[in-house]
């Protein structure tokens, strides 16, 4: 799944219509709980976690829910990796068990099979 930090499509995100399947894969970690893990992230890297912040933190979180991984974009200097890294951090400090985290080269993907090389080929 791809995720864009430079696009602020959070009210999008939000209007996605909930069904009986979604619920059912619904974490039961409310939003306050999520956000107060963040915000102390944030703190201990003397950084600010602005509403917009928040959200794109809780709609990164929402996707590696849904998926084994996540491909995180945006400009230099965006904040993927403070993002990334102070999710982790919340989510860790939330239920005890540290996540890995990868990081990928970009220039790792222009190789003609590189999806082949990253997550194997199918027979």
């Amino acid at each position: 799944a791809a995720f864009d930090t430079s696009n602020d499509n959070t009210e999008e995100f939000a209007k996605t219509p909930s069904t009986d399947a979604t619920d059912a894969l619904r974490d039961p970690l409310d939003d306050a709980t999520v956000d107060a893990g963040l915000k102390a992230a944030a703190a201990s890297r003397h950084l600010i976690a602005s509403r917009a912040w928040l959200a794109k933190a809780r709609q990164l979180r929402s996707v590696l829910g849904l998926s084994t991984g996540a491909v995180v974009v945006g400009g230099a200097g965006a904040g993927k990796s403070k993002l990334v890294e102070c999710l982790s951090e919340a989510l860790a400090s939330i239920d005890g068990l540290k996540g890995e985290l990868y990081v990928i080269d970009p220039k790792a993907l222009v190789a003609p099979s590189y999806k082949e090389l990253l997550f194997g080929r199918l027979d």
